[in-house]
């Protein structure tokens, strides 16, 4: 068997509702030197079976299917994939998402023509009937745009939405960090990026991500466990940052992770969630008044939940955004 130019990797969790769309987009692909990597994370429903049955149909690509021998995580899930993939490149994809049919090949010409380490695109954002396209503001990826508070997460820090040399991964040791499946792209995107020494900005969205219910699916509990896997990303982040001597570059950067982690908080208006709330980073609180992205009254509101007595800032800290 020849060794594809990229491998595709593909976490399976709980997903049987949506799976086959992604299978289908992923086995209709244009490209044809590519291999398919799902990683089975003890998947407690039919996504396996889906999986073995739409593959079928498709006998000349190049699929397997690594299962784990307990549910570790979307980040273990990740790296197993990575570990095993035999490409010159690796790109992800979740498995409740779907893809253009020319994304893989668009995205290796590029990668190939420009010798880059790293090949990124807009993405279609799928909600409901609605569809939106989400773009890079800039075409040329530096430093600074990577440490620019504004640009944390989303579509900078997103995994599914690039190509990435395995080399880049193997040379510099940067794999998932096992135990954070909140942010953990972030985490991971945050140091391939800083080690690429090319990174290709693409226009055109190929990669379909679904919000549906993985958006509605936090805000409507007061999930302690995930805002707790963000404050670990944040603090992984720092000392990154600060091992790699990179403060005067990315404190603005930290101090938006450390607010970030803590505002999710602010959706759950409960005394648990206020207490934890205040014993989160309290010291990057003021630094709101420094970050481009908040308004005004958000940022009177954490001045005011810093300062004022506790009872106190308990009732503003009830009082919910409209």
């Amino acid at each position: 068997m020849c060794t594809p130019l990229v491998s595709v990797i593909i976490p399976v969790y709980n997903v049987e509702r949506l799976i086959e769309r992604c299978i289908r987009s992923l086995m209709n692909q244009t490209l044809q030197d590519i291999e398919f990597i799902f990683v089975d994370d003890c998947t407690p429903d039919n996504s396996i079976d889906i999986l073995r049955r739409v593959v079928k149909e498709y006998p000349t690509r190049i699929v397997r299917i690594i299962k784990h021998d307990k549910n570790l995580g979307l980040a273990a899930a990740r790296k197993t994939g990575i570990l095993a993939a035999n490409g010159r490149y690796i790109a992800h994809c979740d498995s409740d998402d779907w893809v253009h049919v020319e994304m893989y090949q668009v995205m290796l010409e590029e990668a190939l023509k420009n010798k880059a380490d790293i090949v990124t695109s807009a993405f279609f954002l799928e909600k409901g009937a609605e569809t939106n396209i989400i773009s890079y503001p800039y075409t040329e990826e530096t430093q600074q745009e990577i440490f620019n508070p504004s640009m944390f997460g989303w579509i900078y820090g997103a995994i599914w939405n690039k190509l990435i040399t395995k080399e880049l991964y193997v040379s510099n040791s940067i794999y998932p960090i096992e135990g954070i499946n909140m942010w953990e792209d972030s985490v991971l995107t945050l140091r391939l990026r800083l080690a690429s020494h090319k990174t290709i900005v693409l226009s055109q969205p190929f990669y379909h991500y679904w919000v549906g219910e993985r958006e509605s699916s936090f805000f409507s509990t007061n999930d302690m466990r995930k805002v707790g896997e963000m404050v670990k990303a944040t603090n992984y982040i720092e000392s990154f940052v600060k091992n790699n001597d990179l403060q005067k570059f990315a404190s603005l950067y930290i101090s938006k992770m450390k607010l970030s982690s803590k505002e999710r908080l602010l959706s759950e208006p409960s005394w648990l969630s206020f207490t934890k709330w205040k014993t989160i980073f309290p010291e990057t609180d003021l630094e709101i008044w420094k970050l481009p992205g908040y308004g005004l009254q958000t940022k009177i509101k954490i001045s005011l939940l810093h300062f004022l007595p506790k009872q106190l800032a308990y009732a503003i800290f009830r009082l919910r955004r409209k």
